[in-house]
């Protein structure tokens, strides 16, 4: 148990300098070619774990995409209603071959590269180690660190604004809780993955449609935004409860790493 703490720990840790090395354009690479590939060695070499350990299994395909799709609408439909709020048009671009690629490249960065290394990191490797020794509590412990990795891209994108990046962790929060408690209940990291990515993903086509940068739409009108993530976080809880609450059973009752922590 101590040496699989002490590996959680050094993960975090280790991504901590990379994430803000990368977001200040210190580190040409992005951070997912450095973290998969240190995971997998661990995960796969050190403690001889298998899929499980990252949690790289499909649990009930078809539950898990409209879940994911709810998610994304109800995050889309959020976002269009700030933008309401704030009197910013929507000036919809030419459907062009151009403007296409572009949608295209976006989804496949917010699915395939942003939301694949931070959930099979955050969620994959760390949180299935530590709901195994603390249970629920490991949910909670890698929603803090998982809205502490967001800090340093924060504090760039709103010019080392300390309230603004400390609104940024709390927006964080809520998101990462669902994220932790959807893994809990599935054990699934490509149920997250689908999540996080059309999430990001609602947001990529918000921004195309008001011409607005990512920090402009998450400060635009931020107690409304708030409160409506809260909401949708809320809906998007119960309904994983509803769809996966035996997958949640069958978990508990396997526990894949509890002999090797």
């Amino acid at each position: 148990m101590k040496r699989g703490a002490l590996w959680v720990i050094a993960v975090y840790l280790v991504q901590i300098p990379i994430v803000l090395g990368y977001s200040a354009g210190w580190i040409p690479v992005h951070p997912i070619v450095i973290m998969l590939p240190l995971v997998g060695l661990l995960n796969g070499k050190v403690e001889k774990g298998g899929r499980e350990g990252l949690g790289l299994i499909i649990v009930r395909p078809v539950r898990s995409l409209l879940l994911a799709l709810l998610f994304a609408v109800l995050t889309f439909g959020g976002f269009l209603i700030a933008l309401r709020l704030e009197d910013i048009p929507l000036r919809p671009p030419p459907l062009t071959i151009g403007t296409i690629g572009t949608l295209v490249g976006d989804f496949a960065v917010d699915v395939f590269i942003i939301a694949l290394w931070e959930e099979i990191v955050s969620r994959g490797y760390i949180q299935t180690r530590l709901q195994v020794v603390w249970g629920f509590w490991g949910v909670i412990i890698v929603t803090l660190l998982f809205a502490s990795l967001h800090l340093p891209s924060a504090f760039l994108d709103y010019g080392y604004d300390l309230p603004a990046a400390l609104f940024r962790f709390a927006q964080t929060g809520p998101s990462g809780f669902m994220l932790g408690y959807v893994y809990w209940q599935t054990g699934s990291v490509p149920t997250t993955i689908a999540l996080h990515g059309l999430r990001n993903f609602a947001l990529s086509v918000s921004m195309h449609l008001s011409g607005v940068t990512a920090a402009q739409m998450s400060a635009s009108q931020i107690s409304f935004q708030f409160l409506w993530l809260v909401g949708q976080v809320g809906l998007v809880l119960l309904v994983c409860r509803t769809l996966f609450e035996s997958k949640r059973e069958e978990n508990a009752d396997s526990l894949p790493l509890a002999r090797k922590i």
